[in-house]
């Protein structure tokens, strides 16, 4: 008898589907362009007229900008911030 349940059970799931996708109706999105380099997400800005990188690393406690080229950036009316994630760091 359980062999005969258990044939039932297995001949109805070829007709179960599971979710394709996942997808937020009605939303706006924006595409952000980025680099994937050695597992490390960089993202392409412009401050000032300067073309930085920024390296997305959630796990930093400090954000820091860089160039590949030694260029200047003219900084202006600059505060630090300080908030906290769902680490709480």
């Amino acid at each position: 008898m359980k062999k005969l349940y258990f044939i039932i059970i297995l001949f109805l799931s070829i007709f179960v589907n599971a979710q394709n996708s996942f997808e937020i109706k009605n939303v706006k999105k924006t595409v952000i362009p980025f680099k994937f380099i050695n597992n490390l997400i960089f993202i392409p800005v412009t401050i000032n007229g300067v073309e930085l990188n920024f390296l997305l690393d959630t796990g930093v406690a400090e954000t820091v900008l860089f160039s590949l080229e030694n260029k200047d950036i003219q900084l202006s009316n600059i505060e630090k911030i300080k908030f906290s994630g769902l680490g709480g760091d």
